[in-house]
């Protein structure tokens, strides 16, 4: 038996041609590899009085998929309700539906694609609701997010990522950490982020300037009780901050390179620019950190970075 599979739009004009040439079901489900009775019921669904319209029946075929992602939702009160609780929580739809995959595997019904939540978070924006500003950018539509490079001033011995050991861009292997800094409202306050590539663990901490000595600070701190042999290297990028990063490499027994700056909208999202950081406390970096490092993440089969760092299994659902 041949899978199914929806028909596109090129699929539908390839009918309407070969309809207008008098070509039967059969011979039209064979030149697009689609079974007889799939060609059937698409022609009798859309074809009106005289005429089969590809475009007419795509656009309806497409609102028909709408409604069936935001019904299986609406439907589905226990579903509904465990969705809206990780949204809430800052889980992405794409955190959420790869984690339930994983933790739901013998129930199907708690089981949805992340396009299915999107299309039903919009849907329910076109109704007034603002269920839409739960979504990491909390806009109404997706928007390509693009990198913006900065002026940097020259690092003292600085070492650059080309003579990093390749053997790290694999992510295979624990203790390989990239570090960078965003700065709050009015350039008063900062935090020092650290990730560690292979489980994307964070780690970060509070800063009241920009000065090297208080960078070193705070992220001998971030780190806190990890221990040293999984802090292998840092990279950071090149901001002023990471001037005596020689100072670190001696105090963590680990070797520090420099690249690029690389964006750390993660976190930028739980302090954005307009949010001034002098009344920030440590504590409330803890406590973004910890909800960070237990949202799925992608590139680890949607485990959470702190399931993958501490080698946690995942609990599945019986």
């Amino acid at each position: 038996m041949m899978p199914y599979e929806h028909l596109t739009l090129c699929d539908r004009k390839v009918i309407k041609k070969m309809l207008l040439e008098n070509k039967s079901i059969r011979e039209i489900a064979r030149y697009t590899g689609r079974h007889p009775s799939t060609i059937s019921r698409e022609i009798k669904r859309n074809r009106d009085s005289l005429w089969y319209h590809p475009a007419h029946a795509h656009e309806k075929y497409t609102d028909r998929r709408k409604i069936a992602k935001v019904r299986k939702l609406e439907s589905n009160l226990e579903l509904k309700e465990h969705v809206l609780d990780l949204l809430k929580e800052g889980h992405s739809p794409d955190a959420i539906s790869g984690r339930l995959k994983l933790t739901h595997k013998k129930f199907p019904d708690m089981q949805i694609s992340h396009e299915s939540i999107y299309t039903w978070i919009y849907s329910k924006a076109t109704l007034g609701d603002d269920l839409y500003k739960h979504l990491a950018r909390g806009v109404k539509k997706r928007h390509r997010r693009l990198n913006k490079r900065r002026s940097r001033i020259q690092i003292p011995d600085r070492i650059s990522i080309h003579s990093r050991p390749k053997s790290i861009e694999s992510r295979c292997r624990l203790g390989h950490w990239e570090g960078d800094t965003i700065i709050g409202k009015g350039h008063q306050g900062c935090l020092a982020t650290l990730v560690e590539r292979k489980t994307l663990f964070l780690a970060a901490g509070l800063m009241a300037n920009k000065k090297p000595v208080t960078c070193n600070r705070a992220i001998l701190e971030a780190y806190g009780n990890i221990p040293n042999k999984v802090i292998k290297t840092i990279t950071f990028d090149n901001g002023s901050e990471f001037c005596k990063h020689a100072d670190l490499q001696e105090a963590l027994e680990c070797k520090v390179f420099f690249a690029d700056p690389y964006s750390a909208w993660q976190i930028r999202r739980y302090f954005p620019k307009k949010l001034s950081f002098v009344e920030l406390t440590q504590n409330d970096v803890d406590e973004v950190v910890n909800k960070l490092n237990n949202i799925p993440r992608k590139s680890l089969g949607y485990k959470t970075p702190y399931e993958v760092f501490h080698g946690l299994r995942v609990a599945l659902q019986t």
